[in-house]
């Protein structure tokens, strides 16, 4: 219980809609990334051997729409894709983004294990934010989807 206290009260002292802004840059940062390396994956598509590894690129890319179609409200896709209007969802994604780069097969091995240890950190991140701001963010997300 004092953890959780503990918790409430970083959550009281750095505001909440300040937090929101900044988990929306970083997604677009991540959205920029996962195209860079999709870009890199394309550039080195002679060095990939498998099947996979050349659907990992498409994914990367389709990620990456996936991230900045969420942040923008574009069409339906805060419904569409609810998990991730949370900090939890968005880290649980960023984890799986972080084990398909980093368990690619050894494609393009430099740009999948920086993207893997990036998404990893950021999980991480992400999952912290959403433990501290645990209420404020699901009544955060109940006024944005109604303004949609």
């Amino acid at each position: 219980k004092q953890k959780f206290n503990q918790n409430a009260e970083l959550g009281q002292k750095l505001p909440f809609e300040k937090v929101q802004l900044v988990q929306k840059i970083v997604q677009f940062i991540s959205a920029v990334i996962l195209i860079a390396a999709s870009i890199v994956r394309f550039a080195y598509v002679t060095k990939i051997k498998s099947f996979a590894g050349i659907v990992l690129t498409i994914y990367l890319l389709f990620f990456a729409v996936i991230f900045i179609c969420t942040e923008l409200s574009v069409l339906r896709c805060r419904t569409w894709f609810y998990f991730l209007n949370f900090g939890w969802g968005k880290a649980l994604f960023s984890f799986f983004i972080a084990c398909l780069c980093l368990g690619s097969a050894r494609a393009v091995i430099w740009v999948d294990i920086l993207v893997g240890i990036y998404f990893l950190f950021l999980s991480l991140a992400l999952l912290l934010v959403s433990i501290v701001y645990f209420g404020k963010e699901h009544e955060y997300v109940d006024q944005m989807l109604k303004q949609i």
